[in-house]
């Protein structure tokens, strides 16, 4: 069993971010991921093809990020300089959208090839121990001593955290509330080329929101006589179909983005993603930044720092950073 300083659950930006910094100080910092790899929204995916077994690679998260804040543009260019990410395309409204390279989990690997991370690990429940927090793992139906540590951060969706802590625990409510809607994500594999001016779309009052060619992101591999097109459902449709069966899901999202573009949609192959917490909404926590218990307890990520200014990946990077920033380094 473990004995740490810090375990952070969950490696996506926030956590990565945090449990950087923390390392830095030189206290005994992990993370735990209960998935294969790192990244959260900012993972990608990659599929053999059905058709000559090529590798279809594509992002299933967040499209893009975009950098305001002074802190987070150094940052940004850092990986930029390092080879992690690129500059995709402007907007006028938020400037420069940047993308990791050459896929969207491009940073976050980076970030955790530097720390110790336990992939494919659940946290199952936690327990306070001597002035710290006993975490468990299940195997074989029994609850198993993980680690133990001084403190633990959740870096994880707000609904998950609130189903780890205590009975009563002063911010198990708030973190139960439907802080994050779900979404769709289906990948096509369309052949031949869609007859489309632009490379990326947003769109509103329809059942998808967002219409992304993937090879129009930098460093992204071509499909030779295919393309590769991410859809985005819109949140509120997603939460409407959130529990239907997989495949009438794709089929009804192919449909009415064909019936959109007035043209049948030739698709070879297709792939579809649930997030079950994706899209943040208004919430009484909103505007904290982070925050902690006063007993060990910490919690960051994109939904307690996303505002007016900021949002998705800056917003995670933002919590985890102000986090580490402001935690009880111990006294050498």
């Amino acid at each position: 069993m473990l004995t740490l300083d810090v375990l952070v659950i969950g490696a996506g930006m926030s956590g990565l971010v945090a449990a950087s910094q923390l390392a830095k100080t030189g206290m005994k910092v992990h993370c735990v991921e209960k998935a294969r790899g790192s990244g959260g929204r900012l993972s990608s995916k990659r599929i053999s093809s059905e058709l000559d077994q090529e590798m279809i690679s594509f992002d299933l998260g967040c499209a893009s990020f975009t950098a305001h804040s002074e802190l987070f543009r150094s940052h940004v260019e850092s990986w930029i300089h390092q080879g992690l990410a690129k500059i995709w395309h402007y907007s006028d409204q938020r400037g420069a959208h940047y993308v990791p390279v050459p896929r969207s989990s491009s940073i976050t690997r980076a970030m955790a090839e530097q720390l110790p991370v336990h992939f494919a690990t659940r946290i199952t429940a936690l327990e306070r121990q001597q002035d710290g927090w006993q975490t468990y793992i299940e195997e074989a139906g029994h609850q198993v001593p993980f680690a133990w540590a001084k403190h633990v951060i959740f870096a994880t969706p707000p609904q998950q955290a609130a189903d780890l802590l205590p009975a009563g625990h002063r911010f198990k409510a708030a973190l139960s509330e439907p802080i994050l809607l779900p979404q769709w994500v289906l990948m096509l594999y369309v052949k031949g080329h869609l007859d489309l001016p632009e490379t990326y779309y947003e769109f509103s009052d329809l059942p998808f929101s967002k219409l992304i060619l993937e090879q129009s992101k930098p460093q992204r591999v071509e499909q030779g006589s295919h393309q590769v097109w991410v859809l985005h459902a819109a949140t509120d449709w997603s939460a409407k179909h959130i529990d239907g069966d997989k495949e009438k899901v794709a089929r009804t999202l192919m449909s009415e983005l064909a019936g959109h573009l007035g043209s049948p949609l030739i698709v070879d192959q297709h792939y579809l993603h649930r997030w079950l917490y994706a899209q943040d909404q208004a919430h009484s926590l909103s505007g904290h930044t982070y925050l902690e218990d006063g007993q060990g307890l910490w919690f960051c990520g994109d939904y307690l720092a996303t505002s007016d200014q900021i949002a998705g990946v800056e917003a995670a990077f933002t919590s985890g950073y102000s986090l580490a920033r402001n935690f009880p380094v111990p006294k050498i």
